[in-house]
């Protein structure tokens, strides 16, 4: 239960900034589900009935505002993860910079993973590509061969950084 939604259940269906401005149970379950409440907690806070919750579910116009809002916070999440994705970038960056090798390890794992992933999410180009798993890096201190050091595994292949 994410913590807004045990604040809506804490009290009753109503928040303290809802009791000085009360909505619609309605409006409240919509509140709810939009500030990610599962419904069986969605309901508590609504202080509705859970069936009365999935009967709001099931009429087209809820959902196609519920839909609405729930896209518009995605929106914002991804807004807010793009204004901070260069600072995170450059912590990486300066991450392979590292006096400590493991440090250094999962630094360049992370970026190689984003960017496996940033890949795969891309337009392709018309000739079809060879499909890349995921990166895993072998680390000397697993018990493994410390030759193995610096290298990469890809789809059982190993590449050399």
């Amino acid at each position: 239960m994410t913590t807004e939604c045990r604040k809506m259940s804490e009290f009753g269906g109503l928040t303290e900034s809802a009791m000085s401005n009360p909505l619609s149970g309605d409006d409240r379950l919509f509140s709810a589900l939009v500030a990610g409440c599962r419904v069986p907690h969605a309901a508590e806070a609504a202080d509705m009935s859970e069936r009365t919750a999935y009967r709001r579910l099931a009429d087209p116009e809820f959902r196609r505002r519920l839909d609405a809002a729930r896209e518009g916070v995605r929106e914002s999440v991804l807004a807010k993860l793009v204004d901070v994705g260069s600072d995170a970038i450059a912590t990486l960056c300066n991450l392979l910079q590292s006096e400590d090798k493991n440090i250094q390890c999962k630094a360049a794992k992370a970026l190689l993973d984003s960017l496996m992933t940033l890949n795969a999410s891309s337009p392709k180009s018309k000739e079809p590509e060879k499909p890349v798993g995921r990166v895993v890096l072998v680390m000397p201190d697993n018990g493994r061969d410390p030759e193995l050091t610096n290298k990469i595994v890809d789809n059982g292949g190993r590449l050399t950084m």
